[in-house]
């Protein structure tokens, strides 16, 4: 990654969605909710393949919006479930520490998978009764590194 290039080397190789989901509450049209992310995923770990780190993933994002704190039944749930396969050219990952490798190809990998997460769920719900919602932002290190500590926990 050198300085002049803002181009990234990250290749989306595979993506799919594996599901879909909106669920509205009879009765709700809309107004002030409280948002609670839920993620899952399954990953593989990077593995090299014709001179790429090559990351598998499935990643799931579920809404559920309610309308108090409590969380109690959702007013508003939506959810998708994506699959994705990304290569970084191992060349291109040279300025990055040997240990740090795996978690920057997953984080790129994670980054990757809830941008096209958040697009769905925008669109899915932009036709809706309620109007267009977005998932928030995240940190896509964070999430990679709270997916390591749990497996260290294991």
């Amino acid at each position: 990654m050198s300085e002049g290039n803002w181009i990234s080397p990250v290749e989306i190789v595979d993506s799919k969605v594996l599901g879909v989901n909106l669920s509205i509450a009879d009765g709700f049209s809309g107004g002030e909710t409280h948002l609670s992310l839920t993620m899952n995923s399954s990953f593989a770990s990077p593995m090299m393949d014709d001179g790429n780190r090559v990351c598998k993933c499935v990643l799931e994002a579920v809404g559920d919006w309610t309308i108090d704190e409590k969380g109690d039944a959702p007013a508003l749930s939506a959810s998708c479930k994506l699959g994705i396969v990304v290569a970084i050219p191992e060349v291109s990952l040279s300025d990055v520490d040997e240990g740090e490798r795996e978690t920057f190809v997953m984080a790129n990998t994670v980054s990757i998978a809830y941008g096209k997460i958040r697009a769905i769920v925008e669109n899915i719900t932009a036709e809706s009764i309620v109007g267009k919602q977005t998932l928030p932002a995240i940190d896509p290190y964070g999430f990679v590194a709270s997916l390591k500590s749990k497996e260290d926990s294991e």
